[in-house]
C-alpha cells in the first residue's frame, strides 16, 4: 500500500467532515523543509482522492512525508519547530 493511500484512508476513517486538508513537507533544492497542502473532498471517487496525493508523492520522491502518517508525526516528534517572533533576539 503506498504512503498516499494509508494516509487518505486514516484520515477518512477518522474524519467527521466531507473535507480535508493534507498537509505533506518536503526539502527544496537548498534543503530547507518546507510544508504544502492539499484539499480533499471525500465526496469525491477514492481512487481520484488518491490518485491527487501520488501525484505529490512522485513529485517530491526524494524527501517527502504526510504529516498525518506515522511517519509524519515520528518526524515532527523528534524534531519540533520552534517559532521566534519578529524583532526578538536569541
Amino acid at each position: 500500500m503506498s504512503k498516499a493511500r494509508e494516509t487518505y484512508y486514516k484520515i477518512y476513517a477518522t474524519s467527521e467532515l466531507p473535507v480535508a486538508v493534507f498537509t505533506y513537507s518536503h526539502r527544496n533544492v537548498f534543503g530547507i523543509i518546507q510544508i504544502g497542502s492539499v484539499n480533499i473532498n471525500f465526496n469525491e471517487p477514492h481512487e481520484s482522492n488518491i490518485s491527487k496525493l501520488e501525484e505529490i508523492e512522485d513529485l517530491f520522491m526524494d524527501f517527502m512525508f504526510w504529516n498525518n502518517s506515522d511517519e509524519g508525526e515520528k518526524f515532527w516528534r523528534e524534531n519540533p519547530i520552534k517559532f521566534t517572533p519578529r524583532g526578538i533576539a536569541n
